[in-house]
């Protein structure tokens, strides 16, 4: 123990105990940066109204956030599954959605998801427009290509009363470099 302006301070005994400090220290850093992380993430994803989801394909487990779940006219208790997903597609949007899952789950595919589709609230009867962005990662390593993982977020790109979709990115991106062409 060392005194050093009435503050006394414990030394360790030996290197094992001056890396178990080391350690313990370095943990709760690594803790700390993460939980920073993990807020500015939950921050940014609140101020922006996105929503996320998280699907293993594999298990067929699916974890929809509060904002997702929003979205499809559940409340944030709800239980989702696959089943749930469809089931809160507007009909015309069903098959066209499904198979752009499929799609990026295919082992020879790139993995990635871009649609636009409309949901039909569950519990509360809204249509709304969404934009979902995502990606299948595949298990690296493995001898045949398989995804293990599906992530991705959902945003409302419904107008606010819900009656006509606002252009997406895409649209507009597409009219400015259509406007942009040159002869």
């Amino acid at each position: 123990m060392t005194g050093d302006n009435q503050r006394t301070q414990f030394l360790p005994a030996d290197e094992a105990d001056a890396a178990d400090a080391y350690r313990a220290a370095a943990g709760r850093a690594a803790a700390e940066a993460l939980q920073i992380s993990a807020d500015r993430l939950r921050l940014a994803t609140e101020a922006a109204a996105i929503g996320t989801w998280d699907f293993n394909p594999t298990t067929g487990e699916l974890a929809w956030d509060t904002r997702c779940k929003e979205l499809f006219g559940l409340p944030p208790e709800a239980k989702v599954d696959y089943d749930t997903f469809l089931a809160g597609l507007h009909p015309d949007d069903r098959e066209a959605t499904d198979r752009a899952v499929q799609d990026a789950l295919r082992p020879d595919g790139s993995g990635v998801y871009n649609v636009e589709y409309r949901t039909i609230g569950l519990e509360d009867g809204v249509e709304r427009w969404i934009a979902a962005t995502g990606k299948g990662l595949f298990a690296p390593g493995a001898s045949t290509r398989q995804a293990d993982r599906f992530i991705g977020t959902v945003i409302d790109i419904s107008d606010p009363t819900g009656h006509i979709r606002l252009h997406s990115k895409f649209d507009t991106y597409g009219n400015l470099s259509d406007q942009f062409k040159m002869s």
